[in-house]
């Protein structure tokens, strides 16, 4: 995961395998939001949890959830 400037889902790698593509995509529709769901990303130390969630979160207000 890139970690400099503002994090994105576009930013995000999946050929180490340390995060599932298709999740991704699927938490990038941002549907959790409306269900009222919440998402929990664990991992090891340096894996990229905070670049993960910060991209998920600016996908959120590109929506238009502030």
């Amino acid at each position: 995961m890139p970690g400099s400037g503002k994090a994105s889902i576009e930013q995000i790698t999946f050929e180490d395998n340390r995060v599932d593509k298709n999740q991704i995509h699927r938490l990038a529709d941002c549907n959790f939001i409306k269900r009222h769901e919440n998402i929990i990303i664990t991992g090891s130390t340096g894996i990229g949890k905070s670049y993960l969630a910060s991209a998920i979160g600016h996908q959120a207000c590109s929506l238009g959830y502030h």
